[in-house]
C-alpha cells in the first residue's frame, strides 16, 4: 500500500486570482454595510418593524462574510492558507483545474469589461455582469475540489 501522498501546491498567479475573486465577492457587501444609516432613518419614520430586523439580519450577515473572507484573504497572502491539493483521484484534480478556468476567466473577464466600459461605454457592463456570477461557481467548485481530496485521506 503506498502511504505517499501527492500534494499540490497553488502557484502565486492562482493564489492572486483567487484573492481577486473573493475580493471582487466582498466589494458589493461593503455598499450594503453603508447603507445601514437609511434603516434607521426608516425606523424613525415607521417605528420598530419587521422591515427593519430584516435589513439589519441581512447586514449582520453581510459583515460576517466580509470578516470570514477577509480573514480567508489575509491566511492566503501571508502564506498560512496554501491552497494546496491532495492528487488522489484523477476526476477530483480534473474538477480542481475546471474550477480554476472558471477563476481565471471570471476575473479576467470581469477586469476586461471594467476597463471597455470606461473606454468605450455601458454597453460592456452586460458581459461583465456574466463574467461576475461565473467567479463564485468556480470558487466554488475549487473549494469542493480541495474538500473532496481531503475526505479521501
Amino acid at each position: 500500500m503506498n502511504n505517499k501522498l501527492d500534494i499540490i501546491y497553488s502557484s502565486v498567479t492562482t493564489r492572486i486570482f483567487y484573492v481577486i475573486a473573493i475580493l471582487m465577492i466582498i466589494g458589493p457587501m461593503f455598499s450594503k454595510i453603508s447603507r445601514v444609516d437609511r434603516l434607521f432613518k426608516a425606523a424613525e419614520v415607521k417605528g420598530i418593524t419587521i422591515e427593519l430586523f430584516i435589513g439589519l439580519f441581512t447586514h449582520i450577515v453581510a459583515l460576517a462574510v466580509i470578516i470570514l473572507l477577509g480573514y480567508r484573504i489575509i491566511m492566503v497572502i501571508i502564506n498560512k492558507a496554501k491552497l494546496e491539493f491532495i492528487k488522489r483521484d484523477r476526476y477530483i484534480f480534473i474538477l480542481r483545474q475546471f474550477g480554476l478556468v472558471i477563476i481565471y476567466i471570471g476575473v479576467i473577464g470581469y477586469l476586461f469589461t471594467i476597463i471597455m466600459t470606461f473606454i468605450g461605454g455601458g454597453a460592456f457592463l452586460i458581459f461583465g455582469v456574466a463574467f461576475k456570477y461565473v467567479m463564485p461557481l468556480g470558487l466554488l467548485i475549487f473549494e469542493a475540489s480541495r474538500i473532496f481530496s481531503y475526505e479521501r485521506v
